[in-house]
């Protein structure tokens, strides 16, 4: 199948979460032979381009910075996307209506529809509005729902029916070992410090653990990773100024290799986040074996367990802090209970397979829901004889149209050239421009008047082609064979695979050739 993921930043991750996931999912769909395409942000002013990433398709969307370059960045590639084709993924809801187009366009979507986002302390006013909007309008215009965590999944079923909702939570890989040597480059040494990784916004209670931890002097530095603005940004002053002289701002670190030491090297990970289902970074955190202190919340609980430590302020977290120092035992019982944890429900690889099947599920579903009757009735049963206009038909009718069809003769049937499908079957090509050519593809867009084909040699314009369509036998487990003719109407170039639409390949009144056989 083929798999467009958006909503996040791009591959490689460099920024969060969904980048974080879009590239180990990616990566993983792309080693099980499914064609993966990933949405990438460009710089304003840049052109719409691809390449490949290890055997991804990565399409650079140009768009401006902040909120607003988010939306534009958003509407292209969902506009992109809907002239593909396959199933979509889109990380978050935060422009959720515009899959809105996808449905359109019958293209099946999943949405993993993250937190609770609206809910925020740092919005307010429009955005805040906007941000509920799109969770409900996400919601109706997806295809299926992923809730991150059980309180997730719950919430949503206020917006559809709970059999269009599956939870699978964020995994990450197991980490038994790293490389204490990137701790050089910071001044630390293993065991010696506190980790906090985490976007420096209230909701992540980064001036709380800053305070509490600041209370007195400790045995061990408080690391916070980020990218904290001073004299900008009032939030990040304000944790600036509460931090004691143990506490080191480490920056934003995106190099995947060195977070990994800073996780498996730290004393004990602090996760401050309130808001939103099974985050990533706490997930990743059991899996580097890290004994976790947590903000005391419904989600954090389900995913860090009970034999976390957990505070609702700075006086609680200085509380947990000085407990631990007093018995350092604890640290390693909290460590050995949290790779328990993770191998118990967070392991990565089953959390991608998990998304494959779903994706997959999705796909055949909605495959299935575009003709279920098309190759089962009429004629097309593996046996009988069915015109390639007659079969085109059948599409435009669904199910009970073609059954009609087939009871009341084959002779000049209604034509609904307008009607489009998302069918992606294999078919061979033939033309001759002096000498005899084929060549093989798969079928994107299908209509009674005309096809779009992906391939990879491309016919010349206006060329008379013959196309063999191999369809599934319903319920028979093998393919038949329709036979057309139609003329090269259009070419599409790119990179990695290109296409050519035919007009009239399944037309009657341009057709040479009207028999289905057997493949």
């Amino acid at each position: 199948m083929h798999v467009m993921i958006l909503g996040c930043r791009g591959v490689p991750s460099r920024h969060g979460g969904f980048e974080t996931f879009a590239h180990d999912l990616s990566l993983f769909l792309a080693a099980r032979n499914h064609e993966v395409t990933v949405y990438c942000q460009a710089g304003a002013g840049s052109r719409l381009s691809e390449d490949m990433w290890h055997g991804v398709r990565r399409v650079f969307v140009p768009a401006g910075d902040g909120a607003w370059g988010t939306i534009q960045f958003d509407w292209a590639s969902v506009r992109h996307a809907s002239r593909e084709n396959g199933v979509a993924l889109t990380l978050g809801y935060n422009t959720g209506v515009f899959n809105y187009l996808l449905r359109m366009r019958g293209i099946p979507s999943v949405m993993n529809m993250d937190g609770l986002e609206w809910k925020r302390v740092k919005w307010s006013g429009m955005p805040r509005a906007w941000l509920w909007l799109n969770e409900v309008g996400g919601a109706a215009a997806a295809s299926h729902l992923v809730a991150d965590h059980p309180e997730i999944g719950r919430h949503l079923q206020r917006h559809t029916s709970p059999s269009k909702i599956t939870v699978i939570p964020y995994g990450a890989e197991a980490l038994p070992s790293a490389s204490a040597e990137p701790l050089e480059q910071f001044g630390l040494q293993s065991k010696s410090y506190y980790l906090v990784i985490a976007r420096p916004e209230p909701d992540n209670s980064i001036l709380e653990i800053v305070r509490g931890f600041s209370r007195r002097p400790r045995p061990a530095k408080l690391v916070v990773l980020g990218n904290y603005q001073p004299g900008i940004t009032p939030y990040h002053q304000s944790v600036v100024d509460a931090a004691g002289p143990d506490v080191k701002f480490a920056g934003a670190v995106y190099d995947r290799e060195v977070v990994k030491s800073l996780r498996y090297h730290a004393t004990a990970y602090i996760h401050g986040h309130r808001v939103g289902g099974t985050n990533p970074s706490l997930v990743e955190a059991l899996g580097a074996g890290n004994a976790v202190i947590a903000h005391d919340n419904r989600f954090t609980r389900w995913v860090a367990g009970e034999h976390a430590r957990y505070f609702a302020d700075a006086d609680q977290l200085a509380e947990v802090l000085d407990a631990l120092e007093s018995d350092p035992s604890q640290l390693a019982r909290m460590e050995h209970e949290s790779r328990m944890r993770h191998e118990q429900s967070f392991e990565q690889e089953r959390v991608l397979a998990a998304y494959e099947a779903l994706l997959a599920r999705v796909a055949e579903r909605a495959s299935a829901e575009v003709a279920p009757a098309t190759f089962g009735v009429g004629g097309i049963d593996g046996t009988g004889i069915l015109s390639a206009h007659q079969w085109a038909h059948s599409l435009a009718l669904g199910a009970q149209g073609a059954a009609e069809g087939a009871e009341q003769g084959r002779g000049s049937p209604q034509r609904r050239a307008a009607v489009r499908y998302k069918l992606r079957v294999p078919v061979t090509f033939h033309w001759n421009d002096g000498v005899e050519h084929s060549a093989d593809g798969f079928t994107s867009d299908l209509a009674a008047n005309g096809v779009l084909i992906l391939c990879h040699r491309l016919p010349p314009i206006d060329s008379p082609i013959r196309i063999e369509v191999f369809a599934p036998v319903s319920g028979a487990g093998e393919r038949t064979k329709i036979e057309c003719f139609g003329r090269v109407a259009r070419v599409v170039e790119h990179t990695e695979q290109s296409a050519f639409g035919v007009h009239g390949a399944f037309d009657h009144e341009h057709l040479a050739q009207e028999t289905l056989v057997h493949a």
